[in-house]
Formats: structure tokens, sequence, C-alpha cells
């Protein structure tokens, strides 16, 4: 089978490095690699014609709630804005918003977003790197998730670590005994069944630590799916999280098609709120999406007729409404915003 520009441009990554690469490498090539990963090369991703639906792409209705959320603010930041849906909602719905930024790294990405969002272009300054202090609100909607995680396996007490190989022009994978002190010290302290494979967002308490440099005064408003840790590591779950989007099916393998799918891993709440208060941010609020929704007045800007099915698709249990959660973290900043009094779970991080 003859390789893409991006398969060969793996494959010369693991002969250079003896054979292998850990698998937060492989992820970062597949969705990242300049021009040829699912980020950044020109492939539909959102929406009908892409992979997957987000809740922006659903309905503006979600916008609308996190306008509402913060009304109080004139400076927004978003952190990866996908399509440019929810800044286009939030800025056609946002009163007293002044300036509007988006921190967007894929120039493929970007060029959607202009596109979107022409007719908004005076109020909208995009970035390619966070600035060195904001004041306002900072937004990342289903951002996480598409951190290169580190996988691992905890058999026989011992804390073995995945690897991506080659074998018959396919590529692999392997697993060694890992040498990261961080993921071993980690690993062990979960208690977790012989036998057991999940993922560790390694990149996420670096991040955060750049949002809170980063963050002067105001708030950081995260969106995605994902569990405090005492589920997210649940015995049962004992394959991980580690999840696929292609043509719209879900599946569990990340080797397959490089640069043509989505690959993601949900996000454990518990390290992201610990990360946060490490890096002098408050953990001010944590719910779930549908709670978050409801409180922000989704069924008030809804109408009856036509938003019926996008209603039941943000807040129904069994679609986006529970696994989907909602983290507040601020910093220099007092007031309560909306959102966490329905369903407030900081207890269960």
């Amino acid at each position: 089978m003859q390789k893409n520009s991006l398969e060969r441009l793996i494959s010369e990554k693991i002969s250079a490095n003896g054979g292998k690469i850990p698998f937060p490498s492989f992820m970062e090539l597949a969705l990242y690699a300049p021009g040829l990963g699912y980020y950044t090369n020109g492939l539909e991703k959102f929406g009908p014609k892409g992979d997957f639906v987000t809740a922006p792409e659903l309905s503006p209705l979600f916008g609308k709630c996190i306008s509402h959320s913060l009304k109080d603010f004139t400076q927004i930041l978003e952190f990866g804005a996908g399509t440019g849906a929810l800044a286009k909602s939030i800025i056609e719905s946002h009163e007293t918003l002044e300036n509007y930024w988006i921190l967007e790294p894929s120039s493929e990405l970007q060029a959607r977003q202009k596109e979107l969002l022409k007719n908004y272009k005076n109020k909208i300054t995009w970035l390619t790197e966070l600035p060195k202090k904001f004041s306002g609100a900072i937004i990342a909607n289903e951002v996480i998730d598409a951190f290169p995680a580190t996988k691992f396996l905890w058999k026989d007490n011992i804390v073995w670590e995945y690897f991506v190989a080659e074998e018959n022009n396919n590529f692999i994978f392997l697993t060694e005994p890992s040498q990261n002190k961080i993921l071993i010290d980690f690993v062990k302290s979960l208690d977790l069944p012989n036998d057991y494979s999940s993922e560790m967002h390694l990149w996420l308490k670096p991040w955060i630590k750049s949002l809170g440099e980063c963050l002067d005064s105001g708030l950081i408003l995260i969106l995605d799916y994902g569990f405090p840790r005492h589920e997210f590591y649940h015995p049962e779950r004992s394959m991980g999280t580690l999840m696929c989007h292609y043509q719209h099916r879900m599946h569990a393998d990340p080797l397959f098609k490089p640069g043509e799918q989505d690959i993601t891993a949900h996000v454990d709440f518990t390290a992201l709120a610990e990360a946060a208060v490490e890096n002098n941010l408050t953990v001010a609020g944590y719910t779930s999406q549908a709670g978050f929704l409801l409180e922000n007045k989704l069924l008030d800007f809804a109408d009856p007729e036509n938003d019926a099915s996008a209603i039941k698709m943000l807040t129904l249990p069994s679609e986006m409404g529970e696994l989907f959660k909602v983290i507040l973290l601020t910093k220099d900043w007092e007031k309560t915003l909306s959102g966490f009094a329905l369903q407030d779970r900081r207890n269960r991080l």
C-alpha cells in the first residue's frame, strides 16, 4: 500500500528514533503536522460533510448561552475556534463586546474562520500564540480532548507506556516499561486493577500554567467532555477513553488513516483543577453542560418548534448534556458567573 505524505513523515520519525516513537508524538503528528495533520490540512472536519458535529455547529443557542454568561466582559479570547461558529454566535448576541481575540495556530482553520467572520473583522484579532497579558474572559471549547495524550498500561505492578512502531508497512503499538517518573508516580497513585489501559494528558499542566501566566485578571471557561478522576479511572473503564472520529463514525483505532481522522481522549477534570490551583487560579465552578446552558437561559433563547432537536442534543444525559462538563477558573475576579449555581459539582472533583 502506497503511503501518503504524512505516513511517510511518521515513518521517517520512527526510523530516526530507533524504530519507535512515543504515542503522544504520533498523535501530535497525526493532528498537527504542518499542512498534513488532521487540523492543518484542507479536509472538511466539522459539520455534516466532516467527521463530527460540535455544539457551536449544532446550534447558535450554545454560543448565545455562553454570551449571556459572559455579558459583563467586553474582552473575550477564544482558544482554538474551529470553524468560527462559536465566535459568530457570541459576537452576534453580545451587546457590550468590544474585542474578540481568536488564538488559532492552524493557518487552514484561521482562513475558514476569517471567511465566516468577515463581517465582524473590526472586532476580531487573530493570534498564533497567547498574549503576554490579557484581562477578560478566555474560552476553550473542546480543546483539551485533542491534546496529545500519553497512553499507558498498568500490568503486573509495572507502568507500561505505548509507542508506535512499524511492521509490514503498517503502524503498530509496542509497550515498554515507562521511564517517565511523572507518569509512573501518577499511575501508581490510582490503585488500578491489573491489565488496565488508559491515558494521561501530560500537556495539561503546562497549558494551564501558560493560561495562568497570561491572565492578568478575569476568568477561563473550559468546556469539554470528560470526568472527575474517580470516574475517569473507574475500574470498569479498563480500555481508557481514546476515541477517533471518521466520517461521523466513532472507533478506537488511532493508528487508522493518520491525518484523515480526529483522535481524542477525555479530560480528567480533577487534573485540570489541580493544575489550576498550582498556578494560582481559583476553581470557581464545575458543572454539567446541561446545567450551565439551562441556567444561562437556553430555553428562553430557543424557538420551541425549530430548536427542539438541538435542545435535546445539548442537554439530554444520553447526548451532550452530561458527558460534557464546564469548569470555571478565575484570577483576581470575585464576581459570580451565571451557570454554576443550578448544579455546583466542585465537591466531585
